[in-house]
């Protein structure tokens, strides 16, 4: 593994940007990350890239003993800060390692504590210049057709469908909660992958046992990629009406969610752009998007 080859990584987490292209400089440390670049986290996994971004941290790193590189990730401190918080935490995690392989998922291998903290070990994924692993930088790099959209839609709901029937044999219910852009990774060869299953049910409860959001507070904010209302977590351009409500949801608001996310995909923006988390819900409980304009011949 070279080093141009580290610096065009695949992140697959919430909330954060594609790395640096190779020639621009390593990142400066990260507030709040526990390790820095350069770092061996367990004495073994160097840090090349970290991102942080609503409440987690993902490490980019290269596995000295396997010789490849892997990401790992975790949640900031405060988020983990109770035993309670953690086991909810690793046991969500387990979840989404028991998806076991699928072409359209982010593959997650393992969950381990180094130095008490727990960390989701995960596949590595490459994306397409100059593009980068996220279907977020798809859409702002005006990379997508009418053919390609329906084409990522279609590998998106295999791997939905898969992880359907992976939690009906756990007799789980299956949400995934937090479908979105940036939770939808595309491989240099185009393949989609749906990552973070589990991770937003794994925090439900903790804006409830704190009585504070868990996340950044939505006044004024234009940055709510990660939210909580009342005692839910999401994110706000993609929540259907039922999860505004706090009510009890399923996998018809991972529907509506992916409907945001492919309307889009063939707009260039989100069905209801909005400067604050109350415009949000207004619109997702009240308005109909305009409609996209013709682009069958695109």
């Amino acid at each position: 593994m070279n080093e141009q080859q580290l610096t065009q990584p695949g992140i697959p987490a919430t909330h954060v940007q594609s790395p640096p292209s190779p020639r621009s400089s390593r990142p400066e440390a990260v507030a709040g990350s526990r390790w820095q670049t350069g770092d061996k986290i367990g004495g073994r996994y160097e840090v090349h890239y970290i991102r942080k971004g609503g409440m987690g941290i993902v490490y980019l790193c290269y596995d000295h003993e396997s010789q490849k590189p892997i990401v790992l990730k975790t949640f900031q401190d405060i988020f983990l800060s109770e035993k309670s918080q953690t086991e909810r935490f690793m046991w969500e995690a387990e979840t989404w390692v028991r998806l076991e392989k699928h072409l359209n998922i982010v593959r997650a291998y393992y969950v381990e504590k180094i130095e008490d903290k727990p960390y989701i070990f995960m596949e590595y994924i490459l994306g397409e210049e100059p593009f980068g692993p996220e279907l977020s930088s798809w859409i702002r790099g005006k990379g997508l057709n009418l053919s390609l959209s329906l084409n990522f839609s279609v590998q998106f709901c295999s791997g939905m469908l898969h992880a359907q029937k992976k939690f009906e044999t756990m007799n789980r219910p299956f949400v995934h909660r937090d479908i979105k852009p940036s939770n939808i990774m595309v491989t240099r060869d185009r393949i989609v992958k749906v990552t973070d299953f589990g991770l937003v049910k794994a925090f439900q409860r903790l804006g409830r046992n704190r009585g504070e959001a868990a996340g950044p507070r939505p006044e004024g904010q234009k940055d709510l990629a990660f939210t909580r209302a009342g005692s839910f977590l999401g994110t706000p351009a993609y929540m259907a009406p039922e999860q505004w409500l706090g009510e009890d949801i399923d996998l018809r608001a991972d529907i509506y969610a992916f409907g945001c996310v492919l309307y889009e995909m063939l707009s260039g923006n989100p069905p209801f752009p909005s400067e604050n988390w109350y415009e949000y819900q207004m619109h997702h409980l009240e308005s109909a998007p305009s409609p996209i304009p013709d682009i069958s011949k695109s």
